[in-house]
């Protein structure tokens, strides 16, 4: 029988990696951090300069890579938890917002869903998507104080709020067929200050996969 497989999602500055590395230490579990693909992907710098001319071709080459990092965990879920930082999810989360942004056109859009159906379709569901709903000005005020350069001149307001609106989208999509804990301003948990927070996510996720 398989072990868990959760997934962390959510937006820019959301607390993606630290949720899902405080989950694994306590689960346990394996910890599969946000892959940085991007010092490999050949079209990364260019689409950073010309996201109209790149992006659709860099978000095939991220969707590619990381459903291969998935296929490898199709493997080790067989063994062992397994806790994932941001994923296959978040690909076709950054992809949609593309349309919005007016980085893609809705034609190249629909043929990277249909790539993103042919990769997803046979790869190991989550068990678990843990979905962290962020407020926009929460996730700029986080942005500005940690001072990123590429995040200060790349994440303004307008692509942020796209990304929550493609985010929503997706977890629709995930509810169908997919347990999905949401996390946001009723039942947020502190797990950097608060250890009654800790516990009480920790009860949450195993109430979830047991």
């Amino acid at each position: 029988m398989n072990k868990p497989f959760i997934t962390v999602i959510g937006n820019i500055a959301s607390g993606k990696s630290t949720t899902a590395r405080f989950i694994a230490e306590n689960l346990p579990a394996k910890f599969v951090p946000a892959d940085e693909l991007y010092k490999e992907n050949p079209f990364f710098e260019k689409t950073v300069k010309d996201r109209k001319r790149w992006s659709l071709t860099s978000d095939m080459w991220f969707l590619i890579k990381r459903a291969e990092v998935v296929d490898k965990i199709s493997l080790e879920v067989k063994e062992k938890a397994i806790v994932q930082d941001s994923g296959i999810p978040m690909s076709w989360v950054y992809a949609n917002s593309r349309i919005k942004s007016g980085y893609m056109k809705r034609d190249e859009f629909n043929l990277y869903n249909s790539l993103f159906t042919k990769l997803t379709n046979n790869l190991p569901k989550e068990d678990l998507i843990i979905y962290l709903n962020v407020k926009t000005s929460v996730l700029l005020d986080r942005i500005k104080k940690r001072s990123r350069s590429f995040e200060i001149e790349n994440y303004t307001p307008e692509y942020i709020a796209g990304l929550s609106e493609s985010l929503e989208e997706y977890v629709l999509r995930l509810k169908k067929d997919r347990k999905v804990l949401t996390l946001g301003e009723s039942n947020w948990c502190d797990i950097i200050k608060n250890q009654k927070d800790r516990d009480r996510l920790m009860q949450m996720i195993k109430k979830e996969i047991d």
